[in-house]
């Protein structure tokens, strides 16, 4: 397919003072295969750094890996060769010493994209499918203190049908924000994102922005994860006993995509409904093979029909599962708590897992909300080096993330906080990957068995309130049987580790088979295409 650049003059107006961390943290958690060899290189190393991999992204400014001793080897008074292969595009130091030493100030900006196009084998209209991204990333810092990262995405594409259906039903392109119409069925749809970091001391980061946030090690999060769309957020992180205590606070202002019956005058943009969230995560280092985490979120009362906040000294409440005591699991205010666990028992091996309670009731009682992921992760598999291989389980009871009422539920943006599917499925994901110098090949498969309401409520819509359910006794698959296979592969090159820019050539194959008498709907996608993979977007449900 040949691609239709569209020529637009963009900008950011974002200037502040900030600080350098030695490596580059970026706002949101990065592109999942890419960033495994950063837990690769971690995962093998023999010190015990204190690195608390369970929350994305992390805030560590100590983080400084090397990149593989067998990266293309550039010549570096080549100023083309740098910039396209090993550099961001403009690299500003005041002052830059040698091995690792800290620069009085940084600032590195580089365009952002991505382009793709391709063709659904099994679309007999022969539309194509493509993506055309551009944007911005900007990063920087400025003494020992202050760091920032702004990020400015504009983006058209067309879509695949079962995408389409998504997007039309939700009103929003997963991961980012609110579509307005490009063209006769295409989408026109932005994404900006900043943060500002401030190290007070070795123990103490505070941190602003408008980003998100995952807990755990799996693909999915069951806790917390980046599938919806960014937020306003304050976090604050706390290190003890040598970085082996990690406590994190994040506050955030989450919307619904209703007006919440708020009067609007004529003529002006409508307002959303918003909702304040608190999410809590204590991460405990037992060993440098055994990292435990506990995690609590509150979704705060949303706002009233004039979209005022009635909030109270408890939602600032910074201690963990002291919200659940004081107002238990079935208030009101949507509290939400969780387990998160990784173990290294092999130098090459994770085992991963989480268990999230939303409501604990009786067995088969619609407050029963539970679901719990298994993982484990392979590097370096058969002495391969950069052969990795991941297996992962997720398992979510029906009304799972759901409250009575819809405006309360663990959402944003209409788009779930955790796994894209909602509630009432399991899922088997595996993916594989490899990479040699800087050509790398990435698959992934994966089989979703879920019950869907299809316009009764069996649990499976987190939208939905869970006061009248469909059954009065609650099984896992109830509802309208639903099984989704998908298997996805690329091979690709990457030509600038500094901000994943890569070209590739894949495939995506999709079939949905639902207990209603109808067809299989069927994706045969292929594509290539030259993106900054530095964000994810789930699509694979």
């Amino acid at each position: 397919m040949i691609f239709k650049f569209v020529n637009r003059f963009f900008y950011i107006i974002f200037f502040l003072v900030l600080q350098k961390l030695d490596s580059q943290t970026l706002i949101a958690p990065g592109n999942y295969f890419f960033d495994q060899e950063v837990f690769r290189l971690q995962q093998i190393s023999d010190s015990n750094s204190g690195f608390h991999s369970g929350l994305l992204p992390s805030l560590h400014f100590g983080m400084n890996y090397q990149k593989r001793s067998d990266d293309l080897k550039l010549d570096k008074k080549n100023y083309a060769s740098r910039k396209l292969f090993n550099e961001d595009f403009i690299e500003l130091r005041k002052k830059d010493t040698i091995n690792g030493m800290e620069r009085d100030f940084q600032l590195d900006i580089s365009p952002l994209m991505d382009f793709k196009g391709g063709l659904d084998l099994n679309d007999t209209s022969g539309e194509k499918i493509f993506q055309n991204t551009r944007g911005i990333l900007i990063h920087g810092g400025v003494s020992e203190k202050f760091q920032f990262e702004s990020v400015f995405l504009e983006n058209q594409a067309t879509l695949l049908e079962y995408q389409d259906a998504i997007a039309q039903q939700s009103k929003v392109i997963p991961g980012n924000g609110r579509w307005k119409n490009f063209t006769s069925n295409g989408y026109d749809y932005a994404m900006a994102s900043a943060y500002v970091l401030y190290r007070v001391n070795h123990r103490v980061f505070l941190q602003a922005g408008h980003g998100k946030h995952k807990v755990g090690n799996g693909y999915r999060s069951l806790l917390l994860s980046d599938n919806s769309f960014n937020y306003p957020y304050a976090r604050i992180e706390t290190r003890f006993f040598k970085n082996k205590i990690q406590y994190t606070s994040i506050y955030a202002l989450l919307m619904n995509l209703t007006g919440g019956d708020a009067k609007i005058p004529v003529g002006t943009e409508r307002i959303f409904q918003k909702k304040p969230a608190a999410f809590h995560l204590l991460s405990m280092q037992l060993h440098k093979k055994i990292n435990l985490s506990f995690f609590q979120s509150l979704i705060w009362t949303k706002s009233d029909s004039m979209n005022r906040l009635n909030l109270d000294v408890s939602y600032l409440n910074p201690v963990i599962f002291s919200n659940l005591a004081l107002y238990g699991a079935q208030d009101s205010r949507n509290i939400l708590t969780g387990v998160d666990l990784n173990l290294k028992p092999l130098k090459r091996l994770m085992v991963y897992g989480q268990i999230v309670v939303d409501e604990f009731g009786q067995k088969n009682s619609v407050t029963n909300k539970t679901g719990w992921q298994a993982g484990v992760k392979l590097f370096d598999l058969f002495s391969a080096k950069g052969l990795f291989l991941q297996v992962e389980y997720n398992s979510v009871r029906p009304f799972t993330y759901s409250s009575t009422d819809p405006g309360q539920s663990y959402t944003h943006y209409a788009q779930s906080l955790a796994h894209p599917a909602g509630a009432n499925f399991s899922e088997t994901l595996i993916l594989l990957a490899y990479r040699y110098k800087r050509i790398f090949i990435q698959g992934k498969m994966n089989y979703l068995q879920q019950g869907l309401n299809l316009g009764t409520n069996y649990g499976q819509n987190i939208f939905v309130s869970d006061f009248n359910p469909a059954l009065p006794s609650q099984s896992l698959y109830q509802g309208i049987e639903s099984q989704t296979a998908i298997a996805e592969g690329k091979i690709g090159c990457l030509m600038n580790p500094k901000t994943n820019l890569n070209i590739y050539a894949g495939f995506l194959y999709r079939t949905q088979q639902i207990a209603t008498g109808s067809n299989p709907r069927f994706c045969n996608f292929v594509f290539v295409g030259c993106s900054t993979s530095l964000f994810n977007t789930y699509w694979d449900y």
